[in-house]
């Protein structure tokens, strides 16, 4: 499929969004995902506007902006190739279901299909359990992957993305580390987890369930903490000291049960935490609906009732289209 050149960075722009539509259609082919990245390879600026695009996508439902242009795009404003118009985000909110019904948003990013594979992975919405040949095991979450080096004196692992929980068998004579970039964890016989972040304040985020273990951000002894059960430490993204506090291990963990659990958190959060297991996105339309508070247990293996029971307990409301869901 042939695209067109663009005459300036914000048509080239616009054009990476529709390939992102196009790409989470749910109807895109191996030769469209080609496609995309011979796009992406035609100059800088192509890998630059396809990466705006990406967060620009990612960002819906934290600015006014974000979401108007994206519902633009979501209407049918722009499509590879095309300088045609085509709905507004008015329309759209008023109705505009048919046209929306061509975007299907799966993952955390466009680019996704792009990302690390690692040894195991899981899509949106799935959690696996793996046995690793040491003995220890690994309840991989949501969106997430993982390689493994396990052999010989060495227990190595390393979180490419998302978030994992560890089992750790003892074996004093093999440490068994989990690496995630931001940080290093070395398991001192425990039950933990560890979470990378791909944007905000916080890189990494290793929650302790049983045992203890040892976090470090660097190889200096000062950057170097040690936690236990029901604590929490959480890495800056932009490499300062960890911190470590105390936390409900067991709700941190809930969702290898499959279960979130919420305490009085505000609505934006549990909404960011909801979006990581459902193909949908959310637009919410004021500060104030995003700022109540939620508290409650939900079932995983029913995502598609989450919305539904905080419809019951909070004064909001819903507006449905496939793939987007408008809150107000």
């Amino acid at each position: 499929m042939a695209i067109e050149s663009s005459e300036n960075q914000s048509d080239l722009e616009d054009e990476a969004l529709a390939w992102i539509v196009r790409l989470r259609s749910g109807s895109a082919t191996g030769a469209d995902r080609e496609a995309f990245a011979h796009w992406c390879a035609r100059s800088p600026d192509h890998r630059r506007a396809a990466a705006q695009a990406e967060a620009l996508w990612s960002d819906i439902g934290r600015t006014e902006a974000a979401a108007g242009r994206r519902l633009d795009v979501v209407a049918g404003r722009r499509r590879p190739g095309s300088r045609s118009g085509g709905l507004s985000r008015r329309r759209l909110l008023a109705g505009g279901i048919a046209a929306a019904a061509a975007v299907a948003v799966v993952g955390g990013g466009a680019l996704d299909m792009f990302g690390p594979a690692g040894d195991y992975r899981t899509a949106t919405g799935e959690r696996r359990a793996i046995p690793l040949p040491d003995g220890s095991e690994v309840w991989l979450n949501t969106r997430s992957a993982l390689s493994v080096a396990i052999g010989g004196d060495r227990r190595h692992v390393r979180l490419l993305e998302g978030e994992a929980l560890f089992r750790v068998a003892a074996d004093p004579s093999r440490p068994f580390v989990v690496d995630c970039g931001a940080c290093t964890v070395q398991a001192l016989g425990t039950l933990f987890s560890l979470r990378r972040f791909e944007r905000g304040p916080v890189g990494a985020e290793v929650v302790v369930a049983e045992g203890r273990v040892r976090v470090g951000a660097g190889s200096e002894a000062g950057r170097q903490v040690e936690a236990v059960r029901d604590q929490i430490v959480r890495i800056p993204a932009d490499g300062g000291l960890p911190a470590r506090a105390d936390a409900d291990a067991a709700a941190k963990i809930a969702w290898h049960r499959g279960k979130l659990i919420f305490n009085r958190r505000p609505l934006a959060e549990v909404l960011d935490e909801v979006g990581r297991y459902v193909p949908e996105r959310f637009v919410v339309l004021t500060d104030d609906i995003e700022a109540l508070r939620v508290t409650g247990v939900f079932d995983l293996e029913r995502p598609d009732t989450l919305l539904s029971a905080m419809e019951r307990i909070l004064p909001i409301r819903t507006t449905r289209l496939p793939y987007l869901t408008i809150i107000s």
